[in-house]
């Protein structure tokens, strides 16, 4: 029981920074727009690594390990840019200098270049942070590891644990890939995941398709991938979404399925480890 916990925590942080990292990115623009960096995410992400927040001429600047070879800054602006063998000092007037500073030949060449310093910038900080994060984090997993996933997720719907099964169903759209419905964007209570097939872009196709309504703690699954162009499938959707029609699993059942999901798609049905940092089955 304990092994199963340990993964599903590991398996729950990864998604964590994922989430993380993504919202960052999401805000991340060509230098010189307006728009501004998520700056409170990435507090987050740094935080996980154990990075100290300082102040130096009036500039916020994140500092792991300093006064060591292996020592990182970061300075919180839109730049996100990330320093290693220097100091908060030397990133400081680089970034803001006064004057006395700026008639200094070799502070010149610094101002202008900080190619000798500065090893990331933006979308590849926030790559370079998550990929710290995550370095040590095993991510493998085997047949136990699922069933014992699956009974903690039934124990939470039998408990109406909303965190609880919200969880479950980010570690089982993790695991299967899911992505969420179009639909679900209308429905804030609601969690709707599962595969989104664009080979025919005329035809999109979604399922098989998790659902979980937070309003009244349902679970359902559908089986079947439903063509989103079909109106009839659009309203056959939206009527099971709102309780008038039934949907092909509810309850403790979806997360048997979603189990056997896994385990077949990862190969684990008789033994064997699967790791989620090695390619995609």
């Amino acid at each position: 029981m304990e092994e199963a916990m340990i993964f599903a925590q590991r398996l729950l942080k990864k998604i964590q920074v994922d989430s993380l990292a993504n919202a960052v990115r999401m805000t991340i623009r060509a230098p010189g727009a307006d728009a501004k960096v998520d700056k409170e995410s990435m507090r987050e992400l740094i935080g996980m690594l154990g990075f100290q927040s300082t102040r130096e001429r009036d500039m916020e600047i994140q500092v792991l390990n300093p006064d060591t070879p292996e020592s990182l800054i970061m300075v919180m602006d839109n730049e996100l840019a990330l320093y290693k063998g220097t100091s908060v000092q030397d990133v400081a007037m680089r970034k803001n200098p006064v004057v006395r500073e700026m008639v200094k030949i070799r502070n010149i060449r610094k101002i202008l270049s900080d190619k000798d310093v500065v090893i990331s910038r933006r979308q590849d900080s926030v790559d370079i942070i998550t990929n710290m994060i995550l370095a040590d984090v095993d991510l493998s997993f085997d047949k136990k590891d699922m069933e014992e996933i699956r009974d903690l997720s039934a124990k939470a719907l039998n408990n109406l644990d909303i965190k609880g099964i919200q969880d479950s169903v980010a570690m089982f759209s993790e695991l299967l890939e899911f992505s969420d419905h179009p639909f679900a964007k209308t429905k804030p209570m609601l969690a709707a995941k599962g595969i989104m097939d664009r080979t025919d872009p005329k035809k999109p196709l979604f399922g098989p398709c998790l659902l979980f309504d937070r309003s009244d703690a349902r679970l359902l699954f559908l089986e079947k991938p439903m063509d989103l162009s079909v109106k009839d499938n659009r309203e056959l959707f939206e009527a099971i979404v709102n309780g008038d029609r039934l949907a092909d699993q509810s309850g403790p059942q979806v997360f048997d399925t979603l189990t056997a999901m896994t385990l077949n798609r990862f190969g684990l049905d008789q033994g064997g480890r699967a790791d989620l940092k090695n390619k995609n089955p």
